[in-house]
């Protein structure tokens, strides 16, 4: 027995020298900066509680470090980052070094990451995101939010032990069960920033500016006030097994309160200077045992997720993943519709294809459209009577307002670019084209109209927005995704087209024609034109569609209606037919989640166009654009360049013209063919292609206003850098050139279109028309395009 119990404390003691584990009493908080643009100041600091000794550790890419909290099953600390919204941990060996370090998980730009809670047991990292709680794998993997609708989140803290989860949001201290069930509040509080739980002695303290508060929470009673000090400004909150650890921003110090509430000399406590301010803090002691919880043995069964809630442990899956049999994750179901239904002032998810149908009642406005995020999972929806976007989750989240659109706004047709985190919406109110962040917060008009009524809009995701214009003369059209480079692709043929939907697998836009009661389709050029199928006496509205179907519904249909996409046949009636009147449908594919989106805006933060502005994506580039009523003066944005291939005369575009902000420059090159022709507030109609012939020109173009190419040019326009050079006369190129190559049936093209050039060059390459013109009417032609940012003034297209 003696050699059995020696042998034990043997293996003890080597055990804790491998693995680093001695006697160790030990506090890390985080330090940044009050004061921004003073230097260099964030760090993190170790406060050895034995000696007394405070060290900063060695570890990098720290901006505003926020939270920290410790592992106690593998000795590593984990810290967020506010300004870099990621999540960090690095390990703390036995001399006190810190030992490597690696990024948890990077978060969206939305998040405020203040609050981080360790489940050492089930290895699960809790944390606070945009107005949510979520989890995730102490090594970052498996993702899944647990709570919703939580503004305002301080910080939280966790009883792996007993399966609750603490927090501080919207001026209350809640709590709910690990897996975000059974939510309920505790205490009103008031500027309440940290809080922090003392498993062992059920013990819940939280604290504002000059108070810490106490509460029990085996019975929850009413909270106490444990300590006051008027000029502490504490921050956040650690317990250790005999004090209390605050932060405190005013005296720049680790304060320590007895868990009675009287307050401690702090020997080797280290008094920062200002400007630093202290952050969070959490308490290390690695003598005191990992207590174990229902997902100890072999993470309770589950394949993924394993949460110990006070009733046992359940298994869970990450976002994007369902459970089968209790335990296992599999990939989501392939496809479910979302059907808007006015009448019934409710959402209707109907699977795919199993036809389950589910039911999500809303508020009592209307509910004119509706489109899916598949990133993030959240439907939103546009409340026409009250000029509202919407949004919740479909698996139990909060109705959330992304915005409350000015008075007079009619939204009736909305679509999302999920990795550029925009939103565009369509309104008949204002007569106009508009987009926003997903949060709401930027807003930009980039059309606007006086004749036409804009209906339904959708995206290519490759910087192309399209719509359906329903006023007379009926239109589809296009534009970039700044609004500039409108473009009518089809309007003879068409009598009142409504909804439309982009086909990113076969490259067709699909309309409905409700007037004709036919579905047509053409290609994003507004080239062949073709009626697909025709449903005499229906007046279909909407539309959606995946690989092999397309879905239509109209305000007088009770069921949706399904047929080949390629050529209109198998037409049947789809699914339950419980529906009154149906205003919307969309359509979610998991296939969706890889297609791609502009790379511009979702490589980089915002695409590096700042915290102030839009990053919208446009044809292989992107531009950054102000958002409406806010001040960007004084603030720069980086360039995006990018040079296209010859597009087409069916791609040809016009842009409008930005105000300059730079003094006048005189120019002294070349004016070159191969820059692109703008016209200002102008449409391009798309013309039927004839010819395809090539003018190579080695001779410069000569103007009508005199000015022979052959020398350097001075322009009197004013230019900006990466803006485009507008020359202040008219031109009309009559062909008065000199071709040292065969022209082949090719007439004399006339225009009188109004030329701008994005910068300066000299005219040695070839010009290419591909149609004779003989014309009086504005052309906009398009040849090879230089792409760079404009300002964000007067940026609204007109109407023609």
């Amino acid at each position: 027995m003696l050699v059995a119990i020696s042998y034990f404390i043997y293996v003890t003691m080597v055990w804790m020298t491998v693995t680093g584990v001695g006697g160790r009493d030990l506090v890390f908080y985080t330090v940044s900066l009050s004061i921004p643009d003073q230097g260099d100041h964030a760090g993190i600091y170790m406060w050895n509680l034995t000696n007394g000794k405070t060290t900063s550790l060695n570890v990098t890419s720290l901006n505003l470090p926020i939270n920290i909290v410790f592992d106690q099953g593998k000795d590593d600390i984990l810290w967020s980052d506010d300004t870099t919204k990621k999540i960090w941990k690095t390990n703390i060996d036995r001399n006190h070094d810190t030992r490597g370090q690696s990024l948890v998980r990077t978060l969206s730009a939305s998040s405020q990451p203040t609050g981080l809670a360790v489940d050492p047991v089930s290895r699960l990292l809790f944390y606070t995101d945009s107005a949510s709680i979520s989890v995730c794998t102490l090594e970052g993997t498996y993702h899944k939010t647990i709570i919703y609708g939580l503004y305002n989140l301080k910080d939280l803290a966790l009883d792996y032990v007993a399966g609750y989860i603490y927090w501080i949001a919207n001026d209350k201290v809640e709590r709910a069960d690990v897996d975000g069930n059974n939510k309920k509040q505790l205490a009103q509080v008031s500027r309440a920033t940290g809080i922090a739980l003392d498993i062992a002695a059920s013990k819940l303290y939280w604290c504002d500016a000059t108070k810490i508060y106490v509460m029990d929470t085996n019975s929850i009673g009413p909270q106490q006030i444990l300590h006051s000090s008027s000029g502490s400004q504490y921050f956040h909150v650690a317990v250790g097994p005999q004090y209390l650890y605050l932060t405190s921003w005013s005296q720049r110090i680790v304060k320590s309160i007895t868990k009675t509430g009287n307050e401690k000399v702090n020997n080797g406590a280290l008094n920062h200077p200002f400007p630093e301010r202290l952050n969070g803090i959490t308490y290390a002691d690695t003598n005191e045992p990992v207590s174990g919880n229902s997902c100890s043995l072999r993470n309770g069964g589950c394949s993924h997720l394993c949460f110990a809630t006070p009733s046992g442990h359940k298994c869970a899956c990450p976002d994007h993943f369902v459970i089968q049999d209790g335990h296992t994750c599999t990939t989501p179901g392939a496809e479910f519709l979302l059907v808007a239904d006015n009448n019934q002032h409710a959402l209707f998810k109907v699977d795919i294809p199993s036809l389950n149908l589910t039911k999500f009642s809303l508020h009592n406005g209307t509910v004119q459209c509706v489109t899916y995020d598949y990133v993030t999972q959240y439907t939103y929806w546009c409340d026409s009577e009250n000029g509202l976007i919407l949004r919740m989750r479909l698996d139990g989240g909060l109705t959330e307002i992304v915005i409350k659109l000015p008075q007079g706004s009619v939204p009736v047709s909305i679509a999302i670019d999920a990795f550029s985190e925009l939103l565009y919406y369509t309104d008949r109110g204002k007569k106009a084209i508009s987009v926003l962040s997903l949060d709401g917060k930027k807003h930009k008009t980039l059309v606007k109209f006086t004749e036409t009524l804009p209906h339904s809009i959708a995206l290519n995701g490759k910087g192309f927005i399209f719509w359906t214009n329903t006023a007379h003369p009926p239109s589809v059209e296009r534009a970039n995704g700044d609004g500039t480079g409108r473009t009518v692709l089809v309007r003879n043929g068409i009598q009142q087209p409504k909804g439309i939907v982009y086909d990113p697998t076969e490259h067709w836009l699909y309309f409905v024609d409700s007037h004709n009661d036919s579905i047509k389709r053409l290609r994003s050029d507004g080239s062949y034109l073709q009626t697909v199928a025709s449903f005499p006496g229906t007046h279909y509205e909407s539309l959606a569609l995946d690989s092999q179907w397309l879905y239509l519904v109209g305000s007088s249909s009770k069921s949706i209606r399904r047929f080949k996409k390629l050529d209109g046949s198998q037409q049947s009636y789809f699914g339950p037919q419980n529906f009154e009147t149906i205003s919307g449908i969309t359509l979610y594919d998991n296939k969706s989640l890889h297609q791609g989106y502009s790379t511009e805006c979702q490589a980089k933060q915002n695409g590096s166009c700042g915290s102030r502005y839009l990053c919208i994506p446009i044809p292989l580039a992107k531009v950054c654009l102000c958002p409406d009523e806010t001040d960007c003066s004084g603030l720069t944005t980086q360039t995006s360049t990018s040079t296209t291939t010859q597009p087409t005369p069916t791609e040809s575009m016009t842009t409008t013209t930005s105000s300059a902000t730079t003094p006048p420059v005189t120019t002294s090159s070349r004016v070159t063919t191969t820059q692109p022709v703008t016209t200002s507030s102008q449409v391009t109609t798309i013309q039927p292609v004839t010819s395809s012939s090539q003018v190579t020109t080695t001779q410069p173009v000569t103007t009508s206003s005199q000015v022979t190419t052959t020398q350097p040019v001075t322009t009197s326009s004013r230019v900006t850098t990466m803006q485009p050079v507008t020359t202040s006369s008219w031109v009309t190129t009559t062909q008065l050139v000199t071709t040292s190559s065969r022209v082949t049936n090719t007439p004399p093209v006339t225009t009188s279109s109004r030329v701008t050039t994005t910068q300066p060059a000299t005219t040695s390459s070839q010009a290419m028309t591909t149609q004779p013109v003989t014309t009086n009417s504005r052309v906009t032609t398009t040849p090879p395009v230089t792409t760079s940012l404009f300002t964000c003034d007067n940026y609204a297209t007109s109407d023609y």
